[in-house]
């Protein structure tokens, strides 16, 4: 009897040490077999900024238009800026080694959170989590979730072992990382409460109806946008960054047949699923929390799958290998293109060119191309975010997709204090789908006409920056 619990354990320890080194593997190729020095993502470089401004008597983002105050949280530059000053290795070394050890230790937490279930069904949403594209993006591209969720995490596995003292500590901090997760997380643990009975009644729901009515009146402020999440940006294989694997939501829809019969033990995995999902339509890091409960309900369902009896075995085998090589397919297309993910060393040289302009200078282009903007060229971003911004200004809406008329476009663009327009490939196929129109219709017209107002001063294959000149129109 010794013995055997004593292999049981060792092949537990085995597997679990294999999936660690599996994990390992997956989150160090992309950076390992990136085509750039330089680490991917265009937020990255936000936090890769402030990090270097560490030090300095006010921490501001200077470098966004109107010189507004940050309203990120800088609980990422802090740390970067702690491991590089401990270990000298760099801003970009420390920012990977972050991410790594914050990939190891959720999924160190993740596997702890399953340890009562079935031992292949905790292996199996191991490795479907492992390579899931949200995941692998959270922990290879810098962004301001990675830290909140591996906490989010270990909050969940505290809470599951009634480790009421770590449980309390733990959340302060997470208010102190982002207090945005912090409400959710302390809304999704009242509700869990209150489900299983585990608090008193009357105080979860006054507690309950307090934290609801906070998270809308804190949205307003915290929020960075608040648009409704289109389909194609949630799934990869519909050209999503990172989103979610067709075949693990196939998996999903197809898990409520197998489920029905064994709802009572399933009520929780859906219950999260479902407020899950709403959130993901207002928030796209929603993603990232969904990934792990899409990890875990994928599996229990191939599980079930592979037990149950169907009345032909050939679309039984079928079936389950389908979406078992699907889920191993968006994986493994998404490693691949994350080695190409911006900024390029070609993005990276282009945008460099901005750093030949005046010091004081202005630029406008999409708000994707921001953080590059202030990192690599040093340049102030017109921007149309409305944090520390007397007025919002739905510039990109207004001038880049709609209006064909140069008049009106002067028009506007004499009451800001641009200089400079930055146009590029990808801006030209995601906002105008590689079309003649709206500003780009316009500034091609200037080519064949030349305009004192607008002059091309810069054009590789990459980008093309417009000098623009106030002053009457031509």
């Amino acid at each position: 009897m010794e013995t055997q619990k004593s292999s049981k354990s060792s092949a537990k320890l085995i597997t679990y040490l294999a999936l660690v080194l599996f994990c390992l593997v997956i989150l160090l190729l992309p950076n390992i077999l990136r085509n750039s020095e330089y680490p991917p993502g265009e937020e990255a470089y936000y936090h890769y900024r402030f990090a270097k401004m560490l030090g300095a008597e006010k921490i501001s983002d200077n470098l966004s238009y109107s010189g507004r105050d940050n309203f990120m949280p800088l609980s990422t530059p802090y740390l970067l800026y702690i491991l590089n000053k401990t270990f000298n290795i760099g801003l970009f070394n420390a920012g990977r080694i972050f991410l790594l050890i914050l990939g190891l230790i959720s999924f160190t937490f993740f596997y702890l959170i399953l340890e009562k279930f079935e031992y292949n069904i905790k292996s199996l949403s191991s490795l479907i989590l492992i390579i899931s594209p949200p995941f692998i993006y959270l922990y290879t591209v810098l962004t301001r979730f990675a830290l909140p969720i591996t906490l989010l995490l270990i909050i969940i596995y505290l809470f599951i072992k009634n480790k009421k003292n770590l449980f309390i500590i733990l959340n302060i901090l997470l208010a102190l990382v982002d207090i945005y997760f912090a409400l959710i997380c302390i809304t999704g643990f009242l509700l869990v409460s209150l489900f299983y009975k585990k608090a008193d009644t009357k105080k979860t729901l006054i507690l309950l109806v307090l934290e609801l009515a906070l998270v809308p009146i804190l949205w307003n402020f915290f929020a960075p946008t608040n648009s409704v999440i289109q389909l194609r940006t949630l799934i990869f294989d519909f050209g999503a960054t990172y989103g979610l694997s067709l075949f693990a939501i196939l998996t999903v829809f197809s898990s409520i047949f197998f489920f029905w019969k064994k709802k009572k033990e399933f009520y929780i995995p859906y219950f999260l699923l479902i407020p899950g999902l709403i959130l993901l339509i207002f928030e796209h890091w929603a993603i990232f929390l969904l990934s792990f409960i899409i990890a875990f309900i994928s599996a229990y369902a191939i599980i079930l799958m592979i037990n149950d009896k169907w009345e032909s075995y050939l679309i039984k085998n079928l079936t389950i290998w389908i979406l078992i090589c699907g889920i191993i397919f968006s994986g493994a297309s998404f490693i691949t293109h994350s080695f190409n993910l911006e900024p390029t060393q070609a993005t990276v040289n282009s945008f460099s060119y901005l750093n030949e302009l005046n010091n004081d200078s202005i630029i406008l282009s999409s708000k994707d191309n921001g953080y590059l903007i202030n990192y690599f060229g040093k340049k102030n971003f017109y921007d149309d975010f409305s944090f520390g911004v007397e007025k919002k200004d739905n510039l990109v809406n207004d001038i880049f997709l709609s209006s064909k008329n140069l008049e009106d476009i002067l028009t506007y663009l004499n009451n800001t204090n641009l200089d400079y327009i930055l146009i590029t490939t990808e801006m030209k196929r995601q906002i105008w789908n590689n079309e003649e129109k709206g500003l780009i219709f316009v500034l091609n017209i200037l080519q064949k006409n030349p305009n004192d107002n607008f002059k091309r001063i810069y054009k590789d294959e990459n980008i093309e920056i417009w000098r623009y000149n106030k002053g009457e129109i031509q």
